[in-house]
């Protein structure tokens, strides 16, 4: 079974840069601190950064994203 992604597309500049800022609150704080404890299981992310290289890629792939959405606002 093949899993398609729903793309939304931001209305406003000032709407992608607020999604940009949910995103990133919800998903660095996990990449940070990986482990996390959910009722009475520990869970742990795996793909958590391991360098600060990993951590500056993400960081450029996501800002390229946002770059695209805002460009196709205009």
């Amino acid at each position: 079974m093949k899993l398609k992604n729903k793309i939304y597309k931001p209305k406003s500049i000032n709407e992608a840069i607020d999604l940009f800022h949910t995103f990133f609150s919800c998903d660095l704080y996990s990449k940070f601190r990986p482990e996390v404890k959910i009722g009475k299981e520990k869970w742990f992310r795996k793909d958590w950064f391991k360098t600060e290289e990993e951590f500056n890629e993400y960081l450029d792939a996501h800002f390229k994203i946002l770059k695209k959405e805002i460009q196709g606002l205009k």
